[in-house]
């Protein structure tokens, strides 16, 4: 046992001298090395907690950066969905006016029709799906409108 502390004390003693201001004589007796380990433990947990910090706060940051461009995907998406489907709107009111000028009855009832099933679809309906197929590469997206 004197032996193991011997050897604890001058391990102690050797890494103290690491340190410009701990004189080397520091490690007097078996309190003297019991507040080094001590302190060293109480070090070590400080230095650890301060790893599970950064790690915590990479993912924190990991997270809010996913956040950030699922948000501008979203956004993009919605942007083109609601481009498309104005687009396929201003065709049918171009047909519905048209078939106004001509007084054609089929017409105005199939350009009607159109406009009608594309506005009562809810856009927001297949939001999940295109965000999944775009996410796969293998997959191409159909825009039904």
């Amino acid at each position: 046992m004197k032996n193991e502390l011997e050897n604890i004390g001058k391990a102690a003693i050797k890494i103290s001298g690491f340190f410009e201001n701990i004189p080397q004589d520091l490690i007097k007796n078996k309190q003297d090395l019991i507040e080094v380990g001590t302190l060293g433990n109480e070090l070590l947990k400080t230095f650890n907690e301060g790893k599970k910090i950064n790690i915590e706060e990479k993912r924190i940051n990991l997270m809010l950066k996913k956040m950030a461009y699922d948000y501008k995907e979203n956004k993009y998406i919605i942007k083109k969905v609601f481009k498309e489907r104005s687009s396929v709107l201003e065709q049918h009111f171009k047909a519905l006016d048209h078939a106004l000028k001509n007084d054609d009855k089929e017409g105005i009832f199939f350009a009607l029709k159109g406009a009608s099933d594309i506005i009562s679809k809810s856009p927001f309906e297949d939001i999940g799906k295109i965000k999944l197929i775009l996410s796969n590469k293998n997959e191409t997206l159909h825009l039904d409108f």
